[in-house]
């Protein structure tokens, strides 16, 4: 015997009572209907909802950012991609590894600092020694 349609039914006869039965007076909260809490909590966690949502789309910006630089640098000839890492936290460009000359280093640098959203760059490349 399926019980489901049964226990949805249940389910909603008993929450379609509770949203009409008013709560208890308290001092905080004096004969407030359960329905009219729900919709606030409700509401409350709709915002909690939108501030995780906008840490998401932070965490993508860096991403897209990181993307962006690295592009830049495929793009430009005086800059070997490979040998240049790039990492983004919170819009800031950290670029790591060994390049060939300081120019190389200005120039990555300068790249970075142009991509639309970067608040600023960390450069920590070094040069290349020769062997």
């Amino acid at each position: 015997m399926n019980t489901r349609p049964f226990s949805l039914a249940l389910f909603l006869a008993l929450s379609a009572t509770a949203l009409s039965i008013p709560t208890l007076s308290t001092a905080a909260n004096t004969e407030r209907p359960v329905g009219e809490r729900m919709r606030e909590g409700a509401h409350t966690v709709g915002e909690k909802v939108k501030e995780g949502a906008g840490a998401v789309g932070e965490y993508a910006s860096d991403a897209t950012i990181t993307g962006k630089v690295k592009t830049a640098f495929v793009a430009n000839e005086n800059v070997k991609a490979l040998d240049v890492s790039v990492e983004t936290k919170d819009r800031i460009v950290y670029l790591t590894g060994a390049v060939e000359t300081p120019e190389q280093s200005a120039t990555a640098e300068r790249l970075a600092s142009e991509v639309k959203d970067v608040r600023s760059v960390v450069n920590h490349l070094t040069l290349k020694t020769n062997r």
